[in-house]
């Protein structure tokens, strides 16, 4: 038996085409105003492109740090040992300098991911100390 068209009342009635089957809900924009929209949000986290100015690198006191040619995953990893167990990572000056020049983005999205297995509060907090300890040394 066909499948019975909705009623006028019934939320959806309205975004439907005429003719068309209840799967296929009508678009409010087109495609390429939706497309615009997408890559008006993506855009700026994917470029090299950085909210500071040339003169703020130019302030940080360390070089770029060896965190950033180093793959994600493998960040994550050392982030989830104890730092006593990271020479990169043992003091809070080392530290620093591991993750110097590094986009606060990805930094924060790294600490993020190392400590998603804990307790959001907890989690929370650890990144929340972390990012206030690089926060002068991060683009």
């Amino acid at each position: 038996s066909p499948s019975p068209s909705p009623s006028p009342s019934h939320p959806r009635a309205s975004m439907l085409h005429a003719g068309s089957s209840p799967k296929t809900p009508k678009t409010a924009l087109s495609k390429e105003a939706l497309m615009q929209q997408c890559q008006a949000v993506v855009a700026p986290a994917s470029g090299d492109e950085d909210n500071s100015s040339g003169d703020d690198r130019a302030e940080i006191p360390y070089p770029r740090g060896a965190a950033n040619d180093m793959a994600d995953k493998e960040l994550i990893s050392l982030l989830k040992k104890q730092p006593k167990d990271v020479p990169e990572m043992r003091t809070r000056e080392s530290f620093r300098r591991f993750f110097a020049r590094m986009k606060k983005d990805r930094f924060e999205f790294l600490m993020r991911a190392a400590n998603a297995d804990k307790p959001i509060k907890d989690g929370d907090k650890k990144v929340a100390k972390r990012l206030a300890l690089v926060a002068d040394i991060v683009l």
